[in-house]
């Protein structure tokens, strides 16, 4: 039976992640403040090949992430703290328009693709679309898949757009350039199975591509080191026990917010995989290495969810069976339901105004730093939380560990493993004592919650006291 179907009730569906982006507060993005601090170095001083943030001296850096940086720190620059959201809001639009084209592309059904791409972004905006490079990389994955779906429908100049793309990523974010060619692997095999049936040549010419896309590759400011980077810096079990979208998904865990993610992806991989076996659609080959391999990246990494949620989804589009028939009639009706949904977004923004800070909530550290301007010389290291680490570097302190976790490990800055150390600190398995005499440290920026917290209490504790606290962060001095 075929259903009638206004088309612009559809693209209603499409309305409701947007507003829903509206209502996400990025002010828990730590990771903000180091991405300025890099954007503002290369803009005033080149690529650095010296980290220049942290307090330990000569540590090899790669700056993985520069191109990402820059936008982030220009925006901010331009517009300050609104200006982040704005840029994060116009992504997730973009986002949310290019998802709707792949679905388009792949099924020419517009309720299912509206549904779809409601979905997906929906997913995306729980952890994903944030200010983060992430963001971009999102972009760019469903880039890739709309020109390879449109080289299938034999689109073929499309398939030229590759190239600039990989040169883009492995600037915006080269950890995840790799996933590329991931990507691109199923339809490799899909082509070699053409070329073995019926001798269609089109394999060499994506192979070609793709080996122009990795020479691209080396225009960075890194060359191979850029392109390498996520060999060294991931599945790192220090790393992996300790941030938690660094973890494999699990049903059941510590981390409520992992666990969640788990749930979803499996759920998400039985809906498919059920979709799969009644069609009566032949399944392609390459949808379902497209679909079990970013399952098992997601089951990998929770990083990976965002990957798995928009190849998925789109994977299973075209074997949904639901046939309509579309309307086109404007109507009364319809006018006042979009000015309403504009008028809602309008509210959700006002609402909101008032929270759109970065960090400074988040972090609770605001009060400490203006006390610390006017009383501790930025010439003194001060030993932070990680977390807080990139806030205080981007105001001109030298800090102890920050959230760039991977640049602390041996394999790359080539000098000590000083993660680990974090490691064993957050663990519980250090000894404060030696740990505080080792960097000397006349300033510590303590977070309550956190291990040394409970030493500092003790009478362990011989050698700070407590000078000043605002919430749940508490600054430290030795005494002299």
């Amino acid at each position: 039976m075929t259903k009638k179907i206004n088309k612009y009730a559809c693209y209603l569906i499409l309305l409701i992640p947007i507003i829903y982006s509206f209502t996400i507060l990025q002010n828990k993005e730590c990771d903000i403040w180091f991405l300025f601090s890099h954007g503002r170095y290369v803009l005033n001083h080149g690529f650095p090949h010296v980290d220049f943030l942290s307090m330990h001296s000569n540590l090899h850096f790669v700056m993985q992430q520069w191109l990402s940086s820059v936008i982030f720190y220009l925006t901010y620059k331009a517009l300050g703290t609104i200006g982040i959201y704005i840029l994060v809001w116009v992504s997730n639009i973009l986002i949310v328009f290019l998802l709707y084209k792949l679905c388009m592309k792949i099924s020419n059904n517009l309720f299912v693709s509206c549904v779809i791409t409601a979905i997906i972004d929906s997913l995306l905006c729980l952890a994903s679309v944030v200010a983060r490079p992430l963001t971009f990389s999102s972009i760019v994955f469903i880039l890739l898949l709309y020109i390879m779906e449109s080289y299938r429908k034999k689109e073929s100049k499309i398939i030229y757009w590759l190239i600039p793309i990989s040169l883009l990523e492995i600037n915006l974010h080269a950890s995840l350039w790799p996933v590329l060619f991931v990507l691109l692997a199923p339809y490799v095999v899909h082509y070699f199975i053409l070329y073995s049936k019926d001798k269609n040549k089109t394999i060499f010419k994506l192979l070609g591509i793709i080996l122009v896309m990795i020479l691209v590759g080396f225009i960075n400011p890194y060359g191979i080191e850029n392109m390498t980077y996520s060999l060294r810096s991931y599945g790192v079990r220090d790393i992996n026990s300790v941030i938690w979208e660094m973890k494999g998904l699990s049903l059941s865990g510590e981390y409520a917010y992992a666990n969640f993610f788990g749930y979803i992806a499996f759920f998400i991989m039985i809906g498919v995989t059920y979709i799969f076996i009644k069609t009566k659609k032949k399944v392609e080959i390459y949808k379902l290495l497209l679909f079990y391999g970013t399952f098992y990246m997601a089951l990998l990494n929770i990083r990976n969810n965002s990957i798995f949620y928009i190849v998925s989804l789109t994977s299973c589009i075209e074997y949904i069976n639901f046939k309509v028939k579309y309307v086109k009639d404007f109507n009364l009706r319809y006018k006042i339901i979009y000015a309403l949904m504009i008028a809602l977004t309008a509210s959700v923004i006002v609402i909101n105004k008032d929270k759109y800070v970065l960090s400074d909530e988040y972090l609770g550290q605001r009060k400490v730093l203006e006390y610390m301007e006017k009383h501790v010389s930025k010439d003194e290291p001060i030993y932070t939380m990680s977390s807080n680490g990139g806030f205080y570097s981007y105001y001109g302190y030298k800090t102890y560990m920050d959230t760039r976790a991977e640049v602390f490990l041996k394999v790359n800055n080539r000098k000590e493993d000083l993660f680990h150390e974090f490691y064993l600190y957050l663990n519980d398995k250090l000894d404060y004592n030696e740990f505080l005499r080792k960097y000397n440290f006349k300033y510590l920026v303590i977070d309550e919650e956190e291990p040394m917290h409970r030493f500092l209490e003790s009478v362990e504790n011989t050698d700070y006291n407590l000078l000043y606290v605002d919430k749940k962060t508490l600054l430290y001095k030795k005494r002299d």
